[in-house]
């Protein structure tokens, strides 16, 4: 007797469960990279729930500043490298149109400067804690606003960028951006417009513009991001 036909088995639903970016930021006086991991609960990432990051990098920038030598004022030249890295906790809430992300927890970061600079604030190993708000905004079928935010307390640490964006074909957008940052010796200010380009997979967006900071020391900036889901 031959033995009944057994249904057909279905694979398990696949869906990502984490997110990993990479990105650089290259100023007239300044270059960082970074990278960060984001996963999920055994959940679909792109859904409703908890998250975890962790993330870090590295960068290298340049400054000029006049100090009292003992005799006269005179103006000298810095070199400095930064090292940053966090681990976060969060919540992931879509609502119709609106995305929100929260997240905090702790951070660290190492800055050095050659010379000595004796009037920086922030040389050296810096520990607490950082809070972060991501948030997403549809704007009818073409358009989308993405306002981030996030404030470390090792240096005073903030970074701030508003993004307004259109779609111009179905994987394809464009827009303009404004951004700052800072912490506790600096603080710096840009203007630019980005392209975005979004598969299934993941994104990639480029932006280029105007950046300054309050030493007065004006340029360009470019900054390329990527993000894979798996």
């Amino acid at each position: 007797m031959a033995e009944p036909r057994r249904a057909t088995e279905l694979p398990a639903a696949q869906f990502p469960a984490q997110e990993l970016s990479a990105g650089a930021d290259i100023t007239a006086h300044s270059w960082a990279a970074y990278t960060s991991l984001t996963a999920s609960f055994a959940s679909d990432i792109r859904d409703n729930g908890w998250r975890f990051r962790m993330g870090g990098g590295y960068g290298r920038y340049s400054y000029s500043s006049r100090q009292w030598n003992g005799v006269a004022a005179v103006t000298t030249p810095y070199d400095g490298t930064i090292t940053f890295a966090d681990v976060l906790a969060g919540y992931q809430h879509r609502s119709g149109p609106l995305t929100v992300k929260v997240f905090a927890g702790a951070a660290a970061q190492n800055q050095s400067v050659t010379p000595f600079d004796i009037e920086s604030p922030v040389l050296g190993w810096n520990w607490g804690a950082k809070g972060a708000l991501e948030t997403w905004l549809d704007i009818g079928d073409r358009a989308y606003l993405q306002i981030d935010i996030a404030y470390a307390t090792p240096n005073d640490s903030y970074s701030g960028r508003l993004r307004l964006g259109h779609t111009v074909m179905p994987m394809l957008s464009a827009g303009l951006e404004a951004g700052v940052a800072g912490d506790a010796a600096y603080d710096a200010g840009r203007i630019g417009a980005f392209v975005r380009y979004e598969t299934g997979l993941g994104e990639m967006s480029f932006s280029a513009g105007a950046a300054g900071d309050r030493s007065e020391i004006s340029g360009v900036y470019g900054t390329l991001n990527a993000l894979y889901r798996f």
